[in-house]
């Protein structure tokens, strides 16, 4: 029965569920009549058990959308065949596939990988805060917020100047924006539609009711506000620079764009001058691996089919700005990081890494992530936790990691220190003087900032700003008033208010 194969498969090699080599005292699948199967499942007793038992309970619910696409699935109070049972799933061949997936889905297998060097548990000695993504990330954060000390009213946030403003520039079709900034489609129409609403952009089009070949693409330019958007932003940046170079002095500046710079000369492709998730609602940089990594040269990362590729000049040294080399480095290592198939950096960075095997109270884990606990939140539907039930304003309920989860939590430590020596491998001299050059200004008033930065809530925020209501949103945030615009979350602000 190739049901039950597959499902001992799954079974086996997952924590809490138990298994036996024969008869029916563990999880077991039962062929019925009329195409039927009865998925008798025996949880251990103790966490490993309850986190399998609320995973099964997330499969078969109503909040999963396969259950009502694949079928019904009906619970029986005990076993058909009077063995042990700690629930019993009774489903045709559809959703019986389905809850073979998801079982699939939410266990380690999802990530395995060959090289015991980036598995086991994390070293004690690693200090979390010092991995070289994690300076990177304290630079960029840092400079993002003290550029947006600025009057909001007379200066584009940072990542839609660089993102958006600075690549429309002298104008051109949404192809051309896409490949000036790299950004994916879906994400560059959210912000051209709100940034032409709010009166920065202009789109014209050429040809008016032609279609076929005879339509020529629409053409994006700024209009006489945009242009002073794009220049205010432009000298905002500019004194920054200035800013820290008055602070941290010139030479240790210069040294961090010099190393920055070897880093950023090495990159076969050109990166985004600020870091962006691949939508709104998808904190990933290039959008999954539809399409596979390619060796190159150039070396073409696992991408959506929406990311742009656009091979960097290489006798051309790219000229950017302070924030734009932060964002191509921390870009390029993320890119290196997720290559070997173990999860997401931004992910392990700020919130796994802070999660420990025994669980989290909901209401501190929603200051880490946007879990929410209701079953619909990503990192839900993507079985990457399980929150206990309860009603939606108890934040006490727990949230605890999937074994996928637990095992890209454990692998990260040795996989960061691992892409970094590859790293001095391919750029040399560069890394060691990025590090030190890091070091020497990640300094006690960077402290408490995040290990990644955010990739998604500028989009967001852009949204609810061309709408009016980005302001009290972000004023709520920065007075604890119960909005949590989500500093590391893939969808837009959700109230946490009980």
């Amino acid at each position: 029965m190739e049901i039950e194969r597959q499902l001992r498969e799954r079974w086996l090699g997952f924590p809490g569920v138990v298994v036996a080599d024969t008869g029916n005292a563990g999880s077991r699948v039962i062929e019925g009549p009329e195409g039927e199967y009865e998925a008798v499942l025996v949880f251990e007793d103790g966490l490993d058990g309850e986190v399998a038992a609320l995973l099964t309970e997330h499969f078969v619910s109503g909040k999963a959308s396969w259950v009502r696409r694949a079928g019904p699935v009906r619970r029986e109070a005990v076993a058909s065949d009077g063995g042990p049972a700690s629930v019993c799933l009774v489903a045709g061949e559809a959703p019986m596939r389905m809850l073979v997936r998801n079982f699939g889905y939410a266990s380690a297998r999802m990530h395995a990988r060959r090289g015991a060097d980036a598995q086991g548990p994390a070293p004690d000695e690693l200090n979390a805060s010092a991995t070289l993504p994690a300076l990177l990330s304290h630079a960029l954060v840092a400079f993002t917020r003290e550029y947006g000390e600025a009057p909001a009213a007379g200066v584009p946030s940072l990542p839609v100047w660089a993102n958006v403003l600075r690549a429309v520039g002298p104008g051109g079709t949404e192809a051309e924006v896409r490949e000036r900034a790299i950004i994916s489609r879906r994400a560059l129409r959210v912000v051209l539609r709100e940034l032409t609403e709010m009166g920065w952009l202009a789109v014209e089009d050429p040809t008016p009711g032609k279609r076929g070949k005879a339509r020529v693409p629409k053409r994006i330019r700024l209009t006489r506000q945009g242009l002073a958007m794009e220049r205010a932003g432009r000298e905002r940046v500019a004194a920054m620079e200035s800013r820290w170079e008055q602070r941290f002095g010139s030479d240790a500046v210069a040294r961090l764009r010099d190393a920055l710079a070897g880093v950023a000369a090495g990159q076969d492709l050109e990166l985004p001058h600020y870091l962006v998730g691949y939508g709104i609602a998808d904190a990933s940089l290039t959008g999954g691996s539809y399409l596979p990594a390619e060796p190159g040269p150039p070396r073409k990362p696992a991408r959506g089919e929406e990311w742009p590729v656009v091979p960097r000049n290489a006798n051309e040294p790219p000229s950017l700005t302070l924030p734009a080399l932060l964002s191509w480095a921390l870009t390029a290592f993320t890119l290196d990081y997720e290559a070997h198939e173990l999860g997401s950096l931004a992910w392990a960075s700020v919130f796994l890494r802070h999660m420990p095997d025994e669980g989290m109270p909901l209401g501190a884990a929603r200051k880490l992530c946007d879990v929410v606990g209701n079953g619909r939140s990503g990192p839900e539907r993507h079985l990457c936790v399980v929150v206990t039930p309860g009603k939606p304003s108890d934040t006490s309920r727990m949230v605890y990691l999937t074994p996928k989860s637990k095992h890209v939590r454990d692998a990260w430590p040795r996989l960061v220190r691992e892409v970094e020596r590859e790293w001095q491998a391919r750029f040399g001299n560069a890394v060691a003087d990025l590090r030190q050059a890091l070091e020497g200004m990640d300094t006690e008033a960077w402290a408490g900032l995040p290990d990644y930065p955010d990739t998604t809530s500028w989009a967001s925020t852009l949204h609810l700003r061309s709408q009016g209501q980005a302001d009290a949103l972000l004023d709520q945030r920065d007075t604890g008033n119960g909005i949590n615009l989500a500093w590391h979350a893939g969808q837009r602000p959700v109230s946490t208010r009980d």
